[in-house]
C-alpha cells in the first residue's frame, strides 16, 4: 500500500511531534506537520495530501473555519478528521454537517488514543480511494458507452441488435435509412419483420435463419430484399453473429447489413465486386474495430464487453469479405498475363504461413522445382487461398505441395491429410459464395482460386489426396 500522506495541524508544536511519532509507527502511514492553518494551507498547495487531522481552537481560525476552506475551495472529497481535547456535543456536530469524516477527542493513554486515530486515518483514505475508483470507473464506463454509440451511430453500415424474442435492442442510422422505420417505431418491438419483408411466405424464412442464429449457427455473407417504409425494395447484404451473456448463454444475434441494391441494377459480377466497395465500407470497419479494441480496455462490465466483441467479430468477417472482393476486381481488371516462377511464389505463400504453420505443429514438405508458367501477379492469391483453407478447415499435421509437368502443362498440387472433402459437394466447392459450417467464411475463397486460374488460361480441381486428406490441383500453362 502507497504511504497515506497525513497533514496534521495543531498550534501546539509539542502535540505535533508526538502525534507524528506516534502515528508514524504504522507503515502506512507517512505525516507533515502545521502549527498553523495558513502553513496549513500552503502545505496542502504544495503537496499530494490524503488526509487531514486537525485541531479545533487555534488562534487565527479554528479547524471548522479551516473545514470550510477546505471542503469550498480546496478539495470537496478529502478525507477530514477533527482531532481536539474539546468535547463538546455541538462542535461535534458542526464538524460533521460541514463535511468531517470524523470527529475524535484526544486524551487518555497516548498509545491508545493515536492507535485509534491511526485506524481513522487508513480506514477513511481507503474508503476515499474506493470512492474514488468508484467515480473514475463510472467515468470510463460512461466514455465508454458513448463511444460504443459513436461506432454504432456512425457505422456506414446497417447495424442492428435483437433479443431471443426477436425483438429490436439496438437500430443504427444507416438503418433507418434503408429501412424508412426511426428508432422510435423500431426499438423494443418484433413488428419490424412484418414491415421489411410483408410477404408472409418470405418473412418465415428470414426468421428461420434469424432463429438458426439464435440456436448457434452463425450467417455470413447471405441476401435478404426488403421493403422500405416508401415501399421501394433494398437487396441487404448481411453477416450476423450472436451474443452471448456472461455464463454463455445465447441472449440475440448482432447483424451487419451492407445495401447492395444499385449493384443489382448492373451485371451481376460487377454488382458483387461494387456493392461493399462503393462506400469504402473497408475504411469504416477499421474504425469500428480500432474503438472496440478502446473500449475493451476501458470497460468492465461483462455484458458490453461480450456486445463489443460480437460487433468486432462481425467487422472481420466483413473485413475479409472486401478483401477478397478487391481481389475478385483485380482478377477481372488483370490482362497483362507474363512468364512467373511457380517456385518462387511457392515459397512466398509458405513464408507468409511459416509462424502459424510451426505455432500449430503442422509438417508441410515442398519439393523445389525451377518452372514457370503463363501467370500473373495474382497467382500468389490464389496458391495463399488454397493453403489457407487447408489451415482454417481441413484439420491437419500435414501438407504437402508438389509442383509437376507434363505435356506443357504445370500442375500445382496441395494435399493434406485433414477431414476432406465430401464428394456431394466437390462440384459446388468452387461456387460464389458457397460455404459449409460456421468456418465457412465469406464463401468466396475457393470461388477465387477457380477465377484467377481461368483468367490465366488455366483450371483447378478438387479430389482426394494419398495422404488421406483433400488435393487441390491447379493446371496453369508451362512456359
Amino acid at each position: 500500500m502507497v504511504k497515506i500522506k497525513t497533514l496534521l495541524l495543531d498550534d501546539d508544536k509539542l502535540y505535533l511531534n508526538q502525534a507524528k511519532t506516534h502515528l508514524e509507527k504504522n507503515k502506512d502511514i507517512k505525516c507533515l506537520t502545521a502549527s498553523s492553518p495558513q502553513k496549513g494551507l500552503d502545505i496542502f498547495e504544495q503537496n499530494e495530501i490524503d488526509v487531514i487531522v486537525s485541531d479545533y481552537e487555534m488562534p487565527e481560525m479554528n479547524g471548522l473555519e479551516f473545514l470550510k476552506i477546505i471542503r469550498r475551495e480546496k478539495d470537496d472529497g478529502i478525507p477530514f478528521i477533527v482531532f481536539t481535547g474539546k468535547g463538546r456535543e455541538e462542535v461535534a456536530m458542526e464538524a460533521l454537517n460541514y463535511g468531517a469524516n470524523r470527529y475524535l477527542q484526544k486524551g487518555g493513554d497516548p498509545q491508545s488514543q493515536y492507535g485509534v486515530l491511526a485506524q481513522a486515518i487508513v480506514q477513511e483514505y481507503k474508503k476515499w480511494e474506493s470512492e474514488r475508483e468508484l467515480k473514475e470507473s463510472k467515468k470510463r464506463y460512461e466514455e465508454a458507452s458513448r463511444f460504443r454509440n459513436s461506432i454504432i451511430e456512425d457505422a456506414n453500415v446497417w447495424l442492428d441488435v435483437i433479443d431471443n424474442e426477436n425483438n429490436v435492442l439496438v437500430w443504427n442510422k444507416a438503418a433507418e435509412e434503408m429501412s424508412g422505420y426511426s428508432k422510435k417505431e423500431v426499438i423494443g418491438s418484433d413488428k419490424i419483420w412484418q414491415w421489411l419483408y410483408p410477404d408472409d411466405e418470405y418473412r418465415e424464412e428470414i426468421i428461420e435463419k434469424v432463429s438458426s442464429i439464435i440456436e448457434g449457427e452463425e450467417l455470413q455473407g447471405y441476401e435478404t430484399v426488403i421493403r422500405s417504409k416508401d415501399g421501394s425494395k433494398r437487396t441487404i447484404n448481411w453477416n450476423q453473429h450472436i451474443t452471448k451473456n456472461e455464463n454463455g448463454k445465447i441472449i440475440g444475434s448482432v447483424a451487419i447489413g451492407i445495401d447492395k441494391t444499385k449493384e443489382k441494377s448492373m451485371e451481376e459480377r460487377e454488382e458483387f465486386l461494387h456493392s461493399l466497395l462503393r462506400h469504402d465500407v473497408g475504411n469504416k470497419i477499421q474504425v469500428i474495430q480500432g474503438y472496440a479494441q478502446l473500449l475493451k480496455e476501458d470497460v468492465n462490465d461483462k455484458g458490453l464487453l461480450m456486445m463489443i466483441q460480437q460487433v468486432e467479430e462481425a467487422a472481420k468477417n466483413a473485413q475479409d469479405l472486401i478483401e477478397k472482393v478487391r481481389t475478385l476486381k483485380d482478377v477481372i481488371a488483370e490482362n497483362e498475363i507474363r512468364p512467373i516462377n511457380v517456385c518462387s511464389t511457392l515459397e512466398s505463400v509458405i513464408l507468409n504461413y511459416k509462424e502459424r504453420i510451426q505455432r500449430e505443429n503442422i509438417e508441410i514438405h515442398y519439393e523445389k522445382r525451377d518452372i514457370k508458367v503463363h501467370g500473373g501477379a495474382l497467382l500468389e492469391e490464389a496458391f495463399s487461398n488454397i493453403l489457407e483453407n487447408s489451415l482454417n478447415h481441413a484439420e491437419c499435421d500435414e501438407i504437402k505441395v508438389t509442383a509437376e509437368t507434363l505435356n506443357g502443362e504445370v500442375s500445382v498440387k496441395i494435399e493434406d491429410d485433414g477431414k476432406g472433402v465430401p464428394d456431394d459437394i466437390k462440384d459446388k466447392i468452387f461456387e460464389r459464395g458457397y460455404k459449409t459450417g460456421k468456418t465457412g467464411g465469406s464463401g468466396l475463397g475457393l470461388y477465387l482460386v477457380k477465377e484467377i486460374a481461368e483468367s490465366y488460361g488455366g483450371s483447378i480441381e478438387v479430389g482426394d489426396s494419398e495422404i488421406d486428406g483433400a488435393m487441390f490441383v491447379i493446371h496453369l500453362k508451362k512456359v
